[in-house]
């Protein structure tokens, strides 16, 4: 049986994914208008920290993103309502955008996870089992899908390919499933199957089994790579780093791995990808954890799936004490990675953030924070993660995710990984 802090793990990603079809379509949303967030307050500031208040909801802020002119975004999710806020580079809450700083969108499918994209025009994409994109001043636009919202009903995150196309991602009917939009919120019916496809990671498991993405990477070439877990059986302890190779008309890429699949042990324990990341020469870092949260993990792979023999041990490492949630690579190839991690006794009510940082070769960078890592509480006590992370084009990093008092977390570290005392404060 899963051990009760696996299963909630589980259980967060099933909850919010409830299958309407196999065919995706565009649905119509009644009651779209974007609405007040209830307080207008930005919540506590400390130096290298913002905590936002979007009550009348606790949400979290699942992804960030930055803006060209280097404004931040922060989007989360919940059961009925879709948040969006945006800060000036200080921290400030952006007062020109939505209702001071905050947008919070009714949704005919919700969800906790959602993906985040700033696309053509500085518009605003963002969403999970619904898309939404806003304008640059956080009013919904209501060119893009129907009436400014695309219906998919099964995603959780989404990346934007160079002509503008979206792609989602997420789990049906125990597989990884994606499925491509054109830039107007419409479904690209030439890709794949009538604008999805999906891949198995094999049929020889116990069932029920289920295989879910957590990411969707775009290569130079347009390629896709989707990033998950591929479990054993319904309710056992054996689950592995899955990746999918998809062409750009949406078919299996029979040169990545096996015909297309990639499957990674951490041993016969429970390892689950939860990001990823291509570096400029094709090789591919995905990141997570291991054995009920024991600690990280990261696999690097050769552009055709191969284990990278120059990372760790034979493409794998296994590293800090924390759950991985986020990895990006900066321009000097150093691999930045982001989670939380629980406190004295193992509490699962009681984490703090962590920011790490790796070499090339996967070893933990002692000049980065201390000697490697950087911990720090987003509130006084309570459940404190970070779920997504951002570089600055000037090298400093924005993480986002949630604090223990139920509001939006954005916090920045710089380069050498202490907290920015330049933003909030």
């Amino acid at each position: 049986m899963l051990s009760a802090s696996r299963q909630w793990h589980v259980r967060a990603f099933l909850v919010t994914c409830v299958v309407a079809a196999i065919t995706v379509t565009v649905a119509w949303t009644v009651g779209a208008e974007p609405r007040a967030s209830a307080t207008g307050s930005s919540g506590a500031r400390h130096p290298g920290i913002v905590l936002t208040d979007v009550r009348p909801h606790e949400l979290r802020a699942w992804v960030v993103a930055v803006q060209q002119e280097g404004k931040i975004v922060a989007a989360g999710g919940g059961q009925a309502d879709l948040a969006v806020v945006r800060y000036e580079r200080d921290g400030r809450l952006d007062t020109g955008f939505g209702d001071r700083g905050k947008v919070l969108v009714p949704v005919r499918s919700a969800g906790m996870h959602v993906g985040l994209a700033v696309v053509a025009g500085g518009k605003i994409l963002a969403g999970g089992p619904t898309l939404v994109r806003l304008t640059r001043d956080g009013r919904l636009d209501r060119t893009f899908g129907a009436r400014g919202q695309a219906v998919n009903g099964f995603a959780w995150t989404l990346a934007v390919q160079r002509d503008g196309a979206i792609v989602v991602a997420g789990e049906a009917a125990d597989r990884f499933r994606i499925a491509r939009y054109a830039a107007n919120g419409r479904l690209d019916r030439r890709f794949g199957l009538r604008g999805s496809a999906t891949a198995d990671f094999g049929s020889d498991k116990v069932r029920p089994a289920t295989d879910y993405p957590t990411a969707v990477l775009v290569q130079p070439d347009q390629r896709l790579v989707v990033i998950g877990t591929a479990t054993e059986c319904g309710m056992c302890d054996l689950a592995h780093f899955a990746l999918a190779r998809f062409t750009t008309s949406g078919r299996l890429d029979r040169s990545f791995g096996r015909v297309g699949v990639v499957e990674t042990e951490f041993g016969q324990t429970y390892a689950r990808a939860m990001d990823g990341a291509i570096q400029p020469d094709g090789r591919i870092v995905a990141a997570g954890f291991w054995d009920d949260a024991a600690g990280a993990a990261l696999a690097r792979y050769l552009p055709d799936g191969r284990p990278d023999p120059g990372f760790g041990t034979k493409g794998r490492v296994r590293g800090i004490e924390a759950v991985l949630e986020t990895v990006a690579i900066q321009r000097d190839g150093k691999i930045l990675v982001a989670g939380w991690h629980r406190g004295a006794g193992r509490d699962p009510d009681n984490t703090d953030a962590v920011v790490a940082r790796y070499t090339a070769r996967g070893a933990l960078d002692r000049s980065f924070g201390n000697r490697g890592t950087t911990v720090f509480s987003l509130a006084a006590s309570g459940r404190d993660q970070l779920y997504d992370l951002v570089v600055q084009p000037d090298g400093r990093i924005v993480v986002a995710g949630a604090s223990g008092t139920g509001m939006f977390a954005v916090a920045r570290l710089t380069p050498s990984g202490r907290l920015d005392p330049s933003f909030g404060g």
